[in-house]
């Protein structure tokens, strides 16, 4: 049985989201918050996180005409506080968050608290407040070293990283090294209810039944890879390349380019709400990640994508960067190829055309593999280790 960062009391677990959160909206760093918040609350914690309030949320959500719980997909076993975001974007607007969050906590009397913000945790924990910071990026820049100098505080319970690499990366930079938990992103297998068959799923969506279709999910940024899936698309005229999510502007900008170059075979679907994301998966023979050394995070990533591919148990091709290799498997549970290499990586995807039992086997081997890294699992090892440091503190 766990033993929980909370005491066995009514006393909450707070999580307080960054500066620069924007909620709603179709950014991964709010989906995992909102996840992580869901699995915090699924394993017996009671839970509240804390957002800004810009001045065009309440005009957002109205817009939405769903709660931000249906708008991401999760189940409403946790409480939404807004905190008031009268401050300007500047380079103070960090350390003005973590002001206003810090008066927030001792008006509320908050004991325990979560953040992916290096400012809110080094408020916190200077106010004696338990607190687990999480980390998704190393830069190495005031506010980490800044945090790190305060991790040795007792009330700083542990540094949450989403790769091995990035754990070690934050130990090099002063973290101690029994205060870092190595906790990879997650996915909610419940989402992937029913399961749906290739055809099944199709039909649903309106798509071919006899064209071998590519699929790539997620935000269209920079770095992306998405200029190598074009690039394959001209290789590959008698594949489909299905391109699920992303903004406005920068699918009018790749429709263009593919346009420009007459490319039949690619479909930008754009935003498709979390819900509806498996069924597109499901209707895949290959998902992509095409990653490139132009994605910002390569080195630390934990894609959220990743685990939702495994969960389709459809085969994935992805770029072989070690963070990668840290779950995938080449030629077990997935095919990975040198990044940026393009005449591998429509090989990879001929591959698995040419040879479906291979496509079966691997799609298959993910789906097994991904079922450790759920996130109610994932809370549950962040609860437990970090638990244990508040049980040892002595009683204030």
């Amino acid at each position: 049985m766990h033993r929980p960062i909370l005491p066995q009391s009514q006393e909450r677990l707070w999580y307080f989201a960054e500066a620069n959160s924007y909620f709603p909206s179709t950014f991964a760093n709010n989906m995992q918050v909102m996840k992580m918040c869901a699995a915090f609350a699924a394993i017996g914690s009671k839970v509240t996180l804390v957002v800004p309030r810009r001045l065009a949320t309440s005009r957002a959500i109205k817009q939405l005409k769903l709660s931000l719980w249906d708008y991401y997909a999760v189940p409403s076993n946790f409480e939404i506080a807004w905190l008031p975001f009268p401050y300007p974007f500047s380079a103070l607007q960090r350390s003005l968050h973590a002001l206003a969050v810090a008066v927030y906590a001792i008006t509320h009397r908050i004991r325990s608290a979560y953040t992916r913000s290096e400012w809110v945790a080094l408020a916190l924990t200077q106010l004696g407040i338990s607190t687990v910071l999480e980390l998704h990026h190393a830069y190495g820049g005031l506010d980490q070293i800044l945090a790190a100098r305060n991790a040795s505080k007792k009330a700083f319970l542990g540094v949450v990283c989403i790769s091995q690499s990035l754990a070690d990366e934050m130990i090099s930079l002063g973290f101690p090294a029994d205060k870092v938990i190595v906790a990879p992103d997650g996915v909610d297998m419940h989402r992937f209810e029913p399961w749906l068959s290739k055809p099944e799923a199709r039909v649903l969506l309106g798509l071919p039944l006899d064209t071998h279709i590519v699929c790539h999910a997620g935000h269209l940024y920079q770095g992306r890879g998405i200029e190598t899936l074009l690039a394959a698309a001209a290789v590959l005229p008698e594949t489909l390349f299905l391109f699920v999510g992303g903004n406005p502007e920068d699918i009018a900008c790749y429709q263009r380019r593919a346009s420009e170059r007459f490319l039949n075979n690619v479909r930008f679907v754009g935003f498709v709400p979390n819900s509806k994301v498996p069924a597109y998966l499901y209707s895949a023979d290959v998902l992509a990640m095409p990653y490139t050394h132009g994605t910002p995070t390569y080195r630390y990533m934990s894609p959220m994508k990743m685990f939702e591919y495994m969960a389709a148990g459809r085969a994935i091709v992805a770029s072989d960067f070690p963070v990668l290799r840290e779950v995938l498997r080449h030629e077990e549970n997935a095919l990975l190829y040198p990044p940026e290499d393009m005449t591998a990586f429509v090989n990879a995807i001929q591959r698995l055309g040419d040879d479906p039992s291979l496509a079966q086997r691997l799609g298959h081997q993910a789906w097994l593999d991904v079922k450790v890294y759920t996130w109610d699992r994932r809370a549950e090892r962040i609860l437990v280790l970090t638990g244990r440091r508040l049980e040892s503190r002595p009683n204030t």
